[in-house]
């Protein structure tokens, strides 16, 4: 058994496809700038995303907007 607060999946997203919602988010951005996270009750979460890799704990992300979004960037979806 994982131990408390230890995240035991990862689900990448392809934008305009949801996924299970998790409690977490990472971002792998090869060029920076904002990725449209889509909450698991629809609404949007604009991310100014750096290059490099990034992780957001506590949230719970679906999918991510294509349209205003313009980073490059994987975003996988964390439970």
């Amino acid at each position: 058994m994982p131990a408390p607060g230890v995240y035991t999946s990862a689900r990448t997203i392809t934008p305009g496809t949801s996924v299970s919602s998790g409690s977490g988010v990472g971002i792998a951005c090869s060029a920076a700038g904002i990725v449209n996270l889509v909450l698991h009750d629809g609404s949007i979460y604009p991310v100014y995303a750096t290059v490099g890799q990034g992780q957001i704990d506590n949230v719970a992300v679906r999918d991510v907007q294509a349209g205003g979004t313009t980073a490059t960037a994987i975003v996988t979806v964390l439970g």
